[in-house]
């Protein structure tokens, strides 16, 4: 049996709770695609958000507290692009 991840347990309790997740991100304090990208493990949330996100759902503190400790598999993309923007060209103007 595959562990369950913070994210799918996060996706799991919402839709339960049928909230939607521009909702439940109003409720928490962040914007929906943060809390999208947690429910898909591509972000994990700080010790804030997720005891903001236990409060609002009503979830006991044990059953966020195993997630807290949990070591994603694979590295998280960073944030910052990958490449430098290219610098831009002048624009002429035309006679």
């Amino acid at each position: 049996m595959e562990t369950e991840t913070f994210g799918q347990y996060l996706r799991r309790i919402r839709c339960e709770r049928q909230y939607g997740v521009g909702s439940l991100a109003a409720l928490v304090g962040t914007d929906r695609e943060l809390l999208a990208r947690i429910e898909e493990g591509k972000a994990v949330p700080d010790a804030e958000l997720a005891g903001e996100l236990q409060k609002a759902l009503y979830l006991p503190e044990s059953s966020v507290a195993g997630f807290k400790a949990q070591k994603t598999e694979k590295p998280l993309p960073s944030v910052a692009p990958s490449e430098p923007a290219r610098p831009e060209r002048p624009v002429r103007a035309r006679r």
